[in-house]
């Protein structure tokens, strides 16, 4: 790992990147919280403090009585027993002076089949002194309307911080936890390149410059540092293997490319209208305009003038 960060020129530190984003705050917060709190976090998660537990019925009687290996008993973990145990496992690594980050596995399916205990679930660690307390869509499948109204909800019944853990089996991991977000989630499970189980997680970069990027609507801000998410993006690709798409937002090699006529001439008079974001604050050198079938006059003639050249 550390032969490639220095071929990489970054370390996974530059990035101000921990297992999580760090909590977002309201803009104009100290901004030293975000940091500690984050840096906290980091060491809860090493320390394997992240607790985790079922928020579904259904999987409590099927995948808890298989785990179990009892096929003829369907109801082996009895829902007043999960919630005894997600008390007394939360409230043993508080005793332990740990602190403690819960995730509620099939949070989303357990509150489409019974909302109340899903709810009693979370609030069962939350009073055994969990603080934060993260809603997981496990299989991807929940759509945005549904788990913005879930997460409203949670926010309504506890006063534990919320967190959102979003799979991407619909294509929906970054605008579901964005919706979070919105909703009053302060802390974004999260991987860089989007890289996971199955389709994979919420995208880190496309996360963190949404934030950025509409600071004005979310009034929220992450710690980290932007400039690094593309050098770290490529980081994490050496090790795994893993290549973004080319057209993958933000740390995708296109994703500051032009080659269409009309948008390159856009671009040279005014580039905000085909880019939300300056490639520099994501690491990229500069916007590409790619001369090709596509380009026109415009881009033609820029690149003549690059190269010392005047065409009539």
């Amino acid at each position: 790992l550390h032969a490639l960060e220095r071929t990489a020129g970054v370390t996974i530190h530059d990035v101000g990147m921990d297992p999580f984003i760090p909590c977002m705050v309201p803009a104009g917060s100290d901004a030293n919280a975000v940091r500690t709190a984050a840096v906290l976090r980091l060491w809860a998660r090493r320390l394997d403090q992240c607790h985790e537990e079922s928020s579904w019925g259904w999987r409590l009687r099927r995948a808890a009585s298989a785990l179990d290996r009892l096929p003829n008993d369907p109801a082996a973990l009895a829902k007043e027993d999960n919630l005894r145990i997600i008390e007394q496992s939360v409230a043993y690594l508080r005793e332990q002076g740990r602190r403690v980050i819960y995730d509620a596995e099939h949070f989303f399916d357990g509150y489409r089949s019974d909302s109340g205990y899903a709810l009693e679930t979370l609030q069962a660690a939350a009073d055994a002194g969990a603080e934060v307390v993260v809603v997981c869509d496990t299989n991807g499948g929940t759509l945005t309307p549904a788990l913005r109204a879930a997460v409203a909800a949670v926010r309504a019944e506890l006063k534990a911080e919320i967190g959102i853990h979003v799979h991407d089996d619909s294509g929906l991991a970054v605008a579901n936890s964005l919706a979070a977000v919105e909703n009053g989630a302060r802390q974004v499970e999260c991987t860089l390149n989007g890289i996971g189980e199955r389709a994979g997680n919420c995208s880190l970069e496309e996360v963190v410059m949404a934030v950025k990027t509409r600071e004005e609507f979310f009034g929220l801000h992450t710690d980290i540092e932007t400039t690094r998410l593309y050098p770290t993006s490529r980081l994490v690709s050496s090790i795994t293997g893993m290549h973004p798409p080319r057209n993958k937002a933000i740390v995708g090699e296109n994703a500051f490319a032009h080659e269409a006529g009309i948008h390159q001439d856009g671009m040279l008079k005014e580039r905000t209208t085909y880019e939300i974001m300056r490639p520099e604050d994501v690491g990229f050198a500069d916007t590409d305009l790619v001369l090709g079938k596509h380009s026109g006059r415009a881009a033609l003639g820029d690149r003549a003038r690059q190269l010392g050249y005047t065409l009539d």
